[in-house]
């Protein structure tokens, strides 16, 4: 799958420690001259890259968007729990609900108890 490199979210991003993490990069969707699946589903697509469990390890994924890049409205969440969190698992795929119309969007990942190792990269999709 090829990956465009103006629609990655996190790549390679540590988010092992308690707390949120903002995602590295945040989508401007109206950026001059580009029409982001105008009319079509659009994903957020979210691969584990590393994963060595901590106890009880549960990450929330957050799609969040914002009219500043400080991204303040939630507008979908997924959450992993330590029994289906494994490196190379099949990709997480969020679908971005329609409607969603704020100007910038990025993600938050939240660890409700730290992994002793968690790196994923994370991108916005067409397909899923």
């Amino acid at each position: 799958m090829w990956i465009d490199n103006q629609l990655l979210l996190s790549d390679g991003q540590d988010v092992k420690t308690n707390g949120a993490k903002d995602s590295t990069n945040v989508i401007d969707l109206t950026a001059v001259a580009r029409d982001i699946g105008k009319g079509r589903q659009l994903y957020v697509v979210v691969v584990v890259d590393l994963y060595t469990a901590g106890s009880n390890t549960q990450v929330d994924i957050i799609v969040q968007t914002g009219s500043t890049t400080g991204l303040d409205t939630e507008v979908i969440r997924k959450v992993l729990l330590t029994a289906n969190i494994s490196t190379g698992m099949v990709p997480v795929v969020i679908p971005i609900p329609p409607g969603t119309a704020e100007r910038y969007l990025g993600l938050v990942y939240d660890c409700t108890t730290a992994a002793t190792a968690l790196t994923v990269t994370s991108f916005v999709a067409l397909e899923a």
